[in-house]
């Protein structure tokens, strides 16, 4: 199986988790002499059956990710550390920009002006070079996850 495939079923199998969490918490009661929709004793085996299979399947791709390298001695985990820092620096230089040029109301000429204390049009090409940086990383990660097997536990 390559990891790309195994990510793919790890959502699928959270996803059932959170079904199964719903479905158990709605049996949780029922009126007075008349029983559940469902049986939460059985409802408890398969969520504990999806949970546990998640669990390992968690566990194999964190291993995939430590022990897979790319070409330039980096492994998947270093990477996808550095594309999510690359996503929050993006999204706190977005958000700086944004604060920046927010125009508060005044009700006349007489009151304080609030000016930008960075440049904008700077912080808006940082935003943009990291969004650019974090979109390159994804495709180098998404390229591996589909070259390589995921590690057998």
């Amino acid at each position: 199986m390559k990891l790309a495939e195994a990510l793919m079923e790890r959502k699928e199998t959270k996803a059932r988790i959170e079904s199964l969490k719903k479905r158990l918490y709605r049996s949780a009661q029922s009126e007075d002499g008349v029983p559940p929709a469902e049986p939460p004793a059985a409802l408890l085996v398969e969520l504990e059956h999806e949970i546990a299979a998640f669990e390992r399947l968690v566990a194999r791709i964190n291993l995939t990710n430590a022990t897979a390298r790319f070409e330039d001695g980096y492994t998947l985990a270093d990477v996808l550390i550095q594309r999510d820092m690359t996503r929050l620096r993006h999204l706190v230089l977005s958000n700086l920009a944004d604060h920046a040029v927010a125009v508060p109301e005044r009700y006349s000429q007489r009151e304080l002006r609030n000016v930008p204390a960075i440049d904008v049009a700077e912080t808006r090409r940082a935003a943009d070079r990291a969004a650019r940086d974090g979109r390159l990383l994804d495709a180098r990660i998404q390229r591996l996850n589909w070259e390589i097997d995921l590690v057998t536990g």
